[in-house]
């Protein structure tokens, strides 16, 4: 799960955090390359990001996991549209 500020969500897109994490091997390597990425691409904000990893779930917990991540995406949405406003 990713948790960033939207200094990194508002400068690459979803597709783009999604290639990186797809192609990094270490989770310290990953986060680097997406501050990275963001600074490449303008960085105009602080950028603040926390990769946590974890096993793939078991069953029972594949439902929790999913409204975990339906929440998370929500609530990124309200605050790109928040702070988007200004």
């Amino acid at each position: 799960m990713l948790l960033c500020s939207d200094g990194l969500c508002g400068e690459l897109s979803d597709e783009a955090m999604a290639a990186i994490l797809a192609a990094s091997l270490a989770p310290d390597d990953a986060v680097r390359q997406l501050c990275r990425a963001a600074l490449d691409h303008g960085g105009r904000d602080n950028i603040t990001a926390i990769l946590v990893c974890a096993p793939a779930p078991a069953a029972p917990w594949r439902r929790l996991v999913g409204c975990l991540q339906r929440t998370a995406r929500s609530l990124r949405s309200r605050c790109y549209a928040m702070f988007s406003r200004t």
